[in-house]
């Protein structure tokens, strides 16, 4: 069964939610964004000895490297908020990220 607190991002492969594995999904340009903020935040744990900074840095980009995992799935994504903006219609697309999960009902 999927859990709850993470949100359903319509694009497959699903990244690990692990710092190694979020920062290789990303986009070079956002990696880089990535990349600062995590040692920002490894300095604060650093002196604070509290890894909760760390892990909300992760928790923030992860549903970014969920979009850049799926190739042109960036782009998918830009381009749908760009026609949400202007009012154009949109698609929308519903997945089941657990095929074959019997507790699990997105395809009905």
């Amino acid at each position: 069964m999927r859990d709850e607190s993470d949100p359903v991002v319509a694009f497959a492969p699903r990244v690990e939610k692990t710092p190694k594995a979020v920062r290789e999904a990303l986009d070079p340009d956002l990696r880089v964004e990535f990349e600062r903020e995590f040692q920002e935040a490894l300095a604060r744990a650093a002196e604070t000895y509290d890894l909760e900074p760390v892990l909300e840095v992760v928790e923030e980009w992860w549903p970014q490297a969920q979009v850049c995992a799926q190739p042109g799935g960036r782009a998918r994504i830009e381009n749908y908020l760009k026609r949400r903006q202007a009012g154009l219609p949109v698609e929308t697309v519903r997945l089941d990220l657990n095929p074959g999960d019997p507790d699990e009902d997105m395809g009905k």
